[in-house]
């Protein structure tokens, strides 16, 4: 397995560099001009004293920033830096110079994602569910549907997926630089019909949230709807916003992707909609539905995807309690 050129920004990045490194050799520290490549770009050079509080404010605006619009580039002049450089969602850290030699940081760069998982606090969880289902107290007489939800970002930008290749032959992919996306919300129920929403979305936010959690709740009026999902910002709370009626929320462990089935459906898009240059979104969106199709047409496909043992195990105690949890 290889993985595809991305050949629009292969063909760029060489002078894209070179246009750095020229101009900021061009602007030397006797002439006081250092060329404006935008608040985003960070520029900088050994005999600065604040590289490290820049840095680390980056770090704070970028580290939880999955779905957020900026863009950050680190550029580090020749020289030594002594810094520990955290990297965040949507940040890029470049060296320049005529060599990779030129540049050299003693301390890290380093990436933090997930970082603070808490081994007990998942395992305690995956124990403790069916108490947290309980303490709900949610039924009374109507039947109870368990989801678990996620979403995922798309976009014109394409997505440069690993593909089989003749031995001494690199696969170009095609590329181009399109700043359009959408957001696709889906939720998958554990046990009972197996059923599947999905819903497309132009923006992550608490009010396309609860949009979202008020489509699930029409799918079955007549039915309490439990929700699982992460502590994303977009992600409506109780307690600290209004939830639709009917609706009711229990929320993963921080930093915990994996404890999440329906994470597995974003590799089932992206495999499908990788190394394809798409005109518009509605050529895009309908490429996934036609994926996501044997999904939420098929309730087995449904089963396979959320029936991990543990959620199995303590949806089905609650079976006396929530009429659609059976066993």
């Amino acid at each position: 397995m290889t993985t595809p050129r991305r050949c629009h920004f292969a063909r760029l990045l060489p002078p894209l560099l070179a246009l750095l490194a020229g101009g900021l050799a061009a602007a030397s520290p006797s002439q006081g001009v250092v060329p404006d490549f935008g608040p985003n770009v960070l520029v900088f050079e050994p005999s600065m004293t604040n590289i490290q509080t820049r840095i680390d404010a980056v770090f704070r605006q970028q580290e939880r920033s999955q779905f957020g619009s900026n863009r950050f580039a680190l550029l580090f002049t020749p020289g030594k830096y002594d810094l520990d450089v955290q990297v965040g969602f949507y940040t890029q850290v470049l060296g320049l110079g005529q060599s990779p030699d030129e540049v050299s940081i003693t301390g890290a760069v380093r990436c933090k994602a997930h970082a603070q998982k808490d081994g007990a606090q998942a395992a305690e969880f995956q124990r403790a569910l069916c108490e947290r289902l309980r303490s709900l107290k949610v039924g009374g007489g109507r039947p109870v549907r368990l989801w678990v939800a996620d979403e995922h970002r798309y976009g014109l930008m394409p997505v440069v997926r690993k593909c089989w290749a003749l031995r001494g032959r690199r696969p170009r992919a095609p590329y181009q630089t399109k700043y359009q996306w959408g957001y696709l919300y889906w939720a998958l129920e554990v046990d009972g019909a197996n059923a599947a929403e999905f819903l497309c979305l132009p923006e992550v936010s608490l009010a396309m949230s609860r949009l979202f959690l008020e489509r699930l709740a029409a799918c079955d009026p007549q039915a309490e709807h439990v929700v699982i999902w992460d502590q994303a910002g977009f992600h409506l709370k109780a307690g600290l916003q209004a939830v639709p009626e009917r609706v009711h929320l229990v929320e993963l462990p921080p930093d915990r992707p994996e404890l999440n089935p329906v994470e597995a459906i974003g590799d089932l898009i992206k495999d499908a909609i990788g190394n394809v240059r798409w005109r518009t979104l509605e050529e895009l969106e309908a490429a996934i539905g036609e994926e996501l199709r044997p999904i939420y047409e098929t309730a087995q496909r449904v089963r396979r995807l959320v029936s991990r043992p543990w959620l199995m195990e303590q949806a089905n105690a609650t079976a006396r309690e929530n009429s659609a949890l059976t066993c």
